[in-house]
């Protein structure tokens, strides 16, 4: 279990073998100006997050995104590695995977967690990427089940679609995302781990008891700043701490909270230990129209 911000080496993907899985990409395109960013999501090996990535390439296609596009994909056996990376450079030549072990099992307690793929997966990207994602790329992590219908870009002020509520106003915009300016699309998740008498979130074990997330006075403050989801777009750098953090304490937040969204809550409490309030915006992504604080 990877609880320790300082496992840096071998052990940091302990709940698959180390290997680190790795395809040509020397031929990837970095070259963006400032509205673009690297777009990146993460899936598991199965049939179906193979269509649904299908899906998502076509759409960016469609609205012509911008800038590098890369699946991170989990647990793959070489058959399907070469499957795919066949399939990717014939269908979509501009866009690319990235393989990981699969990070499903936590080792220390033998529990499955789909969603543990996400952070651990998004961390060993960032750090085995080749061409190595340089600091100063702008990343937006989305989620496999997205469909494109416009383009996604660095800028925040200025855009004529943007929408913001509750304590989020127009002067809190600023011009783009970059380093220490992390945004993120608004989602009903709350701020419930703020709250030092809930069943399931203790906040001083999960950060720590001198963690900066301890510093979050409110449940409001809380959700203002991290009550977020994807897309969640920050500088590289920003991201790589930002994701060390992520994969420690996500087995913490499972442990009290073992529900879907524990990885969420665990980016929001990452978020706050790390001090990179988000700028909360509501135009980033649509679900169900009956659902507030979107962009319908």
């Amino acid at each position: 279990n990877n609880n320790n911000n300082e496992n840096e080496n071998n052990n940091k993907y302990i709940r698959g073998n180390n290997e680190i899985n790795r395809i040509d990409n020397s031929k990837i395109n970095y070259q963006t100006n400032k509205d673009t960013l690297h777009i990146i999501f993460s899936t598991d090996c199965g049939t179906f997050q193979d269509w649904q990535t299908l899906l998502l390439f076509h759409s960016a296609k469609v609205v012509n995104q911008q800038g590098p596009l890369t699946r991170i994909a989990s647990g793959c056996d070489e058959e399907k590695k070469q499957q795919l990376t066949k399939l990717y450079k014939t269908l979509y030549p501009d866009y690319f995977v990235h393989f990981t072990p699969d990070f499903k099992t936590d080792a220390k307690t033998g529990r499955k967690y789909d969603f543990y793929n996400k952070p651990y997966g998004v961390l060993h990207w960032l750090d085995n990427a080749e061409p190595r994602i340089t600091p100063g790329t702008i990343v937006a992590l989305i989620d496999p089940d997205f469909i494109f219908l416009r383009p996604l870009t660095t800028k925040v002020l200025g855009e004529s679609n943007i929408i913001v509520s509750g304590a989020v106003k127009m002067e809190d915009l600023f011009e783009r995302v970059e380093k220490g300016r992390p945004v993120a699309q608004q989602y009903g998740l709350g701020a419930p781990w703020v709250n030092d008498n809930h069943k399931k979130f203790n906040r001083t074990k999960i950060c720590g008891s001198n963690s900066p997330c301890l510093k979050v006075p409110s449940e409001k403050e809380g959700a203002r700043f991290y009550s977020v989801g994807p897309p969640y777009i920050l500088e590289r750098d920003d991201l790589h701490r930002l994701t060390k953090s992520w994969t420690s304490l996500v087995p913490k937040v499972y442990e009290g909270y073992p529900y879907l969204l524990a990885e969420m809550y665990a980016y929001s409490m990452a978020a706050a230990h790390e001090e990179l309030p988000h700028l909360r915006l509501d135009h980033y992504m649509v679900s169900n129209i009956e659902a507030g604080d979107e962009g319908w």
